[in-house]
């Protein structure tokens, strides 16, 4: 520390970024004592790379830097050496200083001065950047994606860019025109992504999708689109005239759709919802209705994502439409610390909110479906997997009389100081353990105290006697080893819980073959039908036959 406060911290580049004639320019670079994340380029002619923005770890986007290197959305894209000016945009946080935006943004800097020299897009106030569609000719940014309940796509014009992006002086208006079209295609029932585009901008290919089955996509949930823009009078773009001023034609048609097999297959409505919880923030869930009218006050699964530091968005999912099919409501829940709403909105899922305020927004989303009568209280369930495992055991540990079941895959029982085992596994990287410790705080982190009160291993005896469990989990799982669920099975033993325990030998942190997840998703079917007295409708089957499962644990919980 004394050293540090007289010499510069030594940093390690986590990224390289490269310009049009592939020279590594840019770089994201981690300052290894503090982890703060430095955004540097070098001039073309330099060898020096300079510092044009950082930030400090406490106040990063991690949805910018991604787990590993490279995993996140972060770029840095140079003007071409063709170009008098030598500039760059980098997708950036800022939550503090003058560059100051809660949400991510897009920014251009001068390489030689490192001046500042615009803001590009982002700053929009609830949805971060999420992802940008390249221009195959310039290797540009020509749309920016965000996502505040459905994504959505608007052209980036690239203002003051100082270069000519596109094949002809009114693109943007074009590509302005061709969004609305699109938009118009597929209204409010699909979301659609710019997969990629034709060099002249005129043909693309669009992958669009929904949450069930779309007579645009022959019954299916998703398809692939070929968009076409040409002037009226011709078939296709080679027909194009020249005209000065031509009458533009549009046309989308389907190429093929993604998931024919669920043609005809009753498929649940999934609703973005705002639910205000009990300290006043705003939480972005998504409320999945049965398939059919059949079911009368239908019980609802409340279906918790992993992470922290992810999130759940609109559009199909397997096992929420899984369980749609078989007569459930399904809510799932951004609680505060998830990506994509902004910096301080992870912030304050931070520094041990993960067990406290995070839970409690989890809670309150649970009442709001109970008080607004989506759901009676004794037909509520909770589900998740890794940190949205954990959420699910510490709702029926911590909450014993608001859920009825729990499932949790591959989850975390025990947490920070009382977790030895895989403390290791999270601190193999500076960052990722910094990252950790922050999830968790001081308290959690060092006082193994705090961390067995926060732990859902040490904390069995909340569980009600009626409850009923069941855990999946991958034998080689890294991070959240298999033998804390075992520890955690015996405890519920000696209390004859009911409930499962289900491992699969060859897999880690996730259960990801296909044979392993259709048995596991089978058994979850028999499990929560069973506690729900809802039909199970599919019995054993050839394609999971060569699954990797043993069931260490039955014990008459409705999945036998």
């Amino acid at each position: 520390a004394l050293l540090c406060s007289w010499f510069d911290p030594p940093t390690a580049p986590l990224q390289w970024f490269p310009d049009d004639e592939m020279q590594f320019r840019g770089c994201i670079q981690i300052d290894l004592v503090n982890l703060g994340i430095c955004f540097c380029a070098r001039g073309r002619k330099e060898q020096q790379f300079k510092t044009l923005h950082s930030c400090t770890f406490e106040n990063s986007n991690m949805d910018l830097i991604g787990s590993s290197g490279g995993a996140g959305t972060a770029r840095m894209d140079f003007s071409r050496s063709s170009s008098e000016a030598d500039t760059v945009d980098i997708h950036l946080c800022a939550l503090t200083g003058k560059l100051a935006s809660d949400t991510t943004t897009y920014d251009r800097f001068c390489v030689t001065t490192g001046e500042h020299i615009s803001r590009l897009a982002g700053n929009n106030e609830k949805s971060d950047i999420t992802g940008f569609v390249i221009n195959r000719k310039t290797n540009q940014p020509q749309f920016v994606r965000y996502d505040s309940g459905k994504q959505t796509t608007e052209v980036f014009s690239g203002q003051g860019r100082g270069e000519s992006n596109h094949t002809q002086p009114d693109e943007d208006v074009f590509l302005v025109d061709d969004l609305e079209h699109i938009g118009n295609y597929f209204a409010q029932s699909m979301a659609y992504s710019i997969i990629s585009c034709t060099s002249k901008n005129d043909v693309w290919v669009i992958y669009a999708e929904a949450d069930r089955g779309q007579q645009k996509c022959e019954g299916s949930p998703g398809g692939y689109f070929l968009f076409n823009r040409y002037s009226k009078g011709a078939t296709s773009t080679a027909q194009t005239t020249q005209d000065s001023s031509p009458q533009i034609e549009r046309k989308i048609e389907l190429m093929f759709s993604s998931r024919p097999e669920l043609k005809g297959h009753l498929l649940g409505e999934m609703k973005p919802l705002r639910v205000t919880v009990s300290d006043g923030e705003e939480i972005l869930c998504y409320l999945s209705e049965p398939a059919d009218e059949e079911h009368v006050n239908p019980p609802l699964i409340m279906m918790i994502h992993g992470g922290p530091q992810a999130r759940d968005t609109w559009g199909f999912n397997p096992l929420v439409q899984l369980l749609c099919n078989r007569g459930f409501r399904v809510m799932q829940v951004n609680y505060r610390g998830s990506t994509g709403f902004g910096a301080r909105f992870i912030q304050i899922g931070m520094d041990g909110a993960f067990c406290k305020l995070l839970q409690q927004d989890i809670t309150d989303v649970a009442t709001y479906v109970i008080n607004e009568g989506l759901c009676a209280k004794n037909r509520l369930a909770i589900i998740g997997g890794s940190f949205g495992g954990y959420s699910a055991l510490h709702g029926l540990t911590f909450q014993p009389d608001l859920f009825k079941c729990c499932v949790a895959i591959c989850p975390l029982t025990a947490v920070g100081a009382a977790d030895e085992q895989s403390k290791k596994s999270f601190s193999g990287s500076p960052l990722i353990k910094k990252y950790w410790q922050r999830v968790f705080g001081e308290n959690v982190s060092y006082n193994k105290k705090f961390a067995m009160d926060a732990s859902p291993l040490y904390n069995t005896d909340n569980i009600r006697n009626m409850a009923s469990v069941a855990i999946y989990h991958g034998v080689d799982d890294p991070r959240a080893p298999i033998g804390h669920s075992r520890k955690f099975v015996e405890k519920l033993k000696e209390r004859n819980i009911k409930g499962e325990f289900v491992s699969f030998s060859g897999e880690g942190h996730g259960i990801s073959k296909e044979e392993n997840r259709l048995f596991m998703y089978h058994r979850i079917e028999k499990f929560l039908c069973g506690q729900f007295e809802l039909s199970i409708r599919c019995g054993d089957d050839d394609r999971w036959v060569n699954n990797t499962a043993s069931v260490e644990w039955s014990n008459s919980a409705g999945g036998d």
